[in-house]
């Protein structure tokens, strides 16, 4: 019942969303065909009435694809491994350069490298993970 819920929630937004256009167009028809002198009045509340159904359902809607996208980055974090979230956290409260310096130290160990730990830097420097002033500092310590 609550798997999925910003799905769920995204869905009833759609379903009102449609109801409200299509309640609106019917009671602007009605009136239309109850009287003729209400045919201006039945178009107006037929579009204004889809207007606001529509315009009330945007933020139930967003509201779901928020709780969608939450749960996807909790997927990700969990599957990336508790080690990494308890470093992100940490990581927060420092100051940016040490921040960087600490996510590079923590994602570059060249013994548990499983390839060369020269061409695992180079490829980080190429996908801009590191600086160029970062990889001459690691370069220098792999080199001692």
């Amino acid at each position: 019942m609550f798997r999925n819920i910003g799905e769920k929630i995204k869905d009833i937004s759609v379903f009102v969303t449609i109801a409200g256009i299509f309640i609106s167009c019917i009671g602007g028809c009605v009136l239309w065909s109850v009287d003729e002198s209400l045919i201006v009045t039945g178009i107006i509340i037929a579009v204004v009435g889809s207007l606001i159904s529509w315009l009330s359902t945007v933020l139930l809607y967003g509201y779901g694809q928020l709780i969608s996208n939450s749960d996807r980055i909790v997927e990700i974090l969990e599957s990336s491994g508790k080690e990494r979230l308890i470093q992100k956290i940490e990581n927060e409260n420092m100051p940016e350069p040490e921040q960087k310096n600490n996510e590079i130290k923590a994602n570059f160990n060249p013994k548990l490298s499983k390839t060369d730990p020269l061409e695992s830097l180079k490829k980080w420097k190429d996908e801009g993970l590191i600086t160029g002033i970062e990889y001459e500092q690691k370069l220098k310590e792999l080199k001692k």
